[in-house]
């Protein structure tokens, strides 16, 4: 489980196709002492399995499916990407419940810079709608988010300068496709009414 507070972009080295899937390699700045093999990373809000480290890189297997239904359809090598080690149970909750189960593939169909902030609108898949709430959480390439206005198919996000500085989102324009994560507590609440006497 994550919590969508981004602790280091990193960069990815190689994407390449391998017999049941993907290999991909990434490097990262910041010093993840306590990285190991079979540990759970996200990456642009995707969950891989570290399957190899080297120093500042790591290595993961990634399945066909998976580049199917997210960004990782986009990747190149030079790219940069939000990663987030899985929470521990001593650590603080900062942002949501993000379980790095992509629901969608969005874009960013706006970037309006103000004063103290940016606004992102974010287009969505339609299946998605009934997910997304006026101040409810979502996960935007891993990035826990709270949504400032939704539309008839987007919705919008305000961006501090700092998430801007300290994620991927500070390369993204106008176009640029986004993993979508709902708020899984809205899926429990869909999953109970089904059942409900």
């Amino acid at each position: 489980m994550f919590t969508g507070i981004i602790e280091d972009v990193g960069q990815i080295i190689s994407f390449s196709p391998q017999g049941y899937g993907y290999k991909i390699k990434i490097s990262f700045k910041k010093q993840f002492d306590d990285l190991k093999i079979s540990d759970s990373i996200a990456v642009d809000g995707v969950c891989l399995t570290v399957t190899k480290i080297n120093g500042q890189s790591f290595e993961a297997d990634i399945s066909k499916e998976t580049v199917s239904v997210t960004t990782f359809k986009h990747l190149k090598a030079g790219m940069k990407v939000n990663l987030e080690r899985a929470m521990k149970h001593d650590s603080r909750f900062g942002g949501h419940i993000v379980l790095g189960h992509v629901d969608g593939v969005g874009k960013i169909t706006s970037i309006k810079n103000e004063k103290l902030n940016a606004i992102l609108t974010i287009e969505f898949p339609p299946p998605l709608k009934k997910y997304i709430a006026h101040k409810g959480s979502i996960a935007v390439n891993g990035i826990s988010l709270t949504i400032a206005a939704v539309k008839e198919n987007s919705f919008d996000v305000a961006l501090i300068p700092l998430t801007i500085k300290e994620t991927s989102l500070s390369d993204k324009k106008v176009g640029s496709p986004v993993n979508i994560e709902v708020d899984v507590i809205s899926r429990y609440i869909e999953n109970l009414l089904k059942y409900k006497d």
